[in-house]
């Protein structure tokens, strides 16, 4: 995988070579991403197990 600036010179993930697969990075970096977002309504973990409706 490499990086390829598009017009506006933002970087996005492509194939260094025809036939090469990207899913594995490209989920790599929604994953880190993710993790990287800050939910300002996002409680802690004591605060989704006493949400818990145990049936």
């Amino acid at each position: 995988m490499v990086g390829r600036p598009d017009r506006r010179g933002n970087l996005y993930p492509a194939e260094q070579r025809p036939g090469q697969k990207i899913d594995a990075a490209v989920a790599l970096m929604m994953a880190v991403g993710r993790a990287m977002a800050e939910d300002a309504n996002e409680g802690d973990l004591e605060d989704f197990l006493r949400s818990l409706a145990i049936a």
